[in-house]
Parts: structure tokens; C-alpha cells; sequence
């Protein structure tokens, strides 16, 4: 997550100028909400935000999330954007991953 501080420009630019963030307890503040993330969540934020504008594959995802060390049905990452996406909304970052199917992900 040392990386993810890295960031901290491009998280507080423009459209979220008011966002912060605290990586060691996976928390997003954004226009005075708090979504509390988990450690999967902040590191899926984390390679896509590294990649901004560009579609990240599932597949590196998949590998940078678990590095292939155990088996992973094909709805887990899913399910995590799901959750992500939920607590992106209760902040009000509506519509903020893209997904486009048979690419990947984007923000």
C-alpha cells in the first residue's frame, strides 16, 4: 500500500477534491462520508487508480489481488467490484469503475 500514498494527487484532483484517505485502516473519505474498505477493496482502488483511464484485465487483477496461490471461482472479483461499488455510492462516487465486458475494469 506504500504505492497507494503515491497517489494522493490524483485522488485529490479534480472531480473528487475533497477526498482523503487513510490506507493502514482502509478507510475513503469523500465530501464528509467515510466508506470503510477492506484490504481487498483498497488494493483493487490501488491498481486501478495506477492505471487511471485504461482498462485494467480481470486477469491482473486476479493476479495482483491473490497471485494465483489458490484456486478463485470466476464470480470473485466480481463480487468484490460489487461491494467496492456499493461503498463508492454510500460516499456519493456513483458510476465511478467502469466495467466493458471482456476488457476489464477503469476508473
Amino acid at each position: 500500500f506504500k504505492h497507494y500514498l503515491r497517489l494522493c494527487p490524483v485522488l485529490c484532483s479534480k472531480p473528487w477534491q475533497r477526498n482523503t484517505h487513510d490506507t493502514a485502516a482502509c478507510r475513503l473519505y469523500f465530501n464528509g462520508q467515510t466508506a470503510e474498505l477492506t484490504k481487498t477493496e483498497m488494493k483493487i482502488l490501488h491498481l486501478l487508480f495506477t492505471h487511471a483511464g485504461a482498462f485494467v484485465p480481470r486477469e491482473d487483477l486476479i493476479e495482483y489481488l491473490w497471485e494465483n496461490h489458490i484456486f478463485l471461482d470466476d464470480n470473485t472479483l466480481s463480487v468484490h467490484v460489487t461491494r467496492l461499488r456499493d461503498k463508492l455510492r454510500s460516499v456519493q462516487l456513483n458510476d465511478f469503475i467502469e466495467t466493458k465486458r471482456g476488457v476489464g475494469y477503469r476508473i
